[in-house]
């Protein structure tokens, strides 16, 4: 099976454009067609056909709100494990957390 060159490097220029323009994308997924095509130096057909292809390599668009704008709050706990502790302190303290998150829940 012979494969000529012309063929290989239109295929090794598709994959470097895909490349380059998930590059950009990464940067600021907002970003129009018309930018990018400046960003790239490609013709704006190209870029709009490349974006469509890279359908299969983007896992998803992601979208990170500010939490507190829209009204969230954000409680973290974190558990760390000590060698000597007090039982009944620690219960104490459980059923304080088990408290606050039916809270939180409701």
């Amino acid at each position: 099976m012979l494969i000529s060159i012309a063929f290989l490097l239109e295929v090794m220029l598709k994959e470097e454009n895909l490349l380059a323009l998930l590059k950009e994308l990464l940067r600021n997924s907002k970003r129009v067609d018309k930018e990018l095509t400046k960003a790239i130096g490609l013709s704006q057909p190209t870029v709009t056909r490349l974006r469509k292809n890279l359908g299969k390599y983007i896992k998803s668009y992601t979208i990170l709100p500010y939490l507190s704008r829209i009204g969230y709050e954000i409680l973290a706990i974190t558990f760390a494990r000590a060698t000597a502790y007090n039982k009944k302190r620690l219960m104490k303290n459980s059923h304080l957390l088990k408290n606050s998150l039916r809270n939180i829940r409701t």
